[in-house]
């Protein structure tokens, strides 16, 4: 018995990856600083297992409107998403933020509109900041 759990026990064990997660971020900012929130998403996910689907951007109305979808694949890549948006909530040309989960296959809700401050403020707003 001694025998069989030492070869049990010294079997290689392989880590359990989390399922992969994916997200959307949307944000919306002045023209003027969309290439830095641009690039402030890629090099913030430089080096972590976030995949980048999709990085997409247009203005209109005298905004720029940025939509990425990315996938997270570890609980670092999910803390690279919350630093993220950290960061883009201190810039004040960004005028709306919005991250939220999907499926991989269900359809990308609509972008965030432009929120008041006091909706900002608002316990509902869980996962909005303007």
């Amino acid at each position: 018995m001694k025998r069989l759990y030492r070869r049990l026990s010294q079997r290689p064990t392989t880590p359990i990856r989390p399922a992969p997660a994916h997200f959307t971020l949307h944000v919306i900012c002045d023209p003027r600083v969309e290439r830095m929130v641009r690039a402030l998403c890629i090099v913030t996910f430089a080096y972590t297992d976030v995949r980048i689907k999709s990085l997409h951007s247009s203005e209109s109305d005298g905004s720029a409107e940025i939509t990425m979808d990315i996938t997270l694949t570890s609980d670092a890549a999910t803390a690279a998403l919350e630093r993220l948006v950290v960061h883009l909530a201190h810039i004040p040309q960004v005028s709306a933020l919005r991250w939220h989960p999907h499926s991989g296959d269900a359809p990308v809700p609509d972008p965030p509109a432009n929120l008041s401050r006091r909706e900002e403020k608002s316990p509902h707003a869980a996962n909005a900041l303007s």
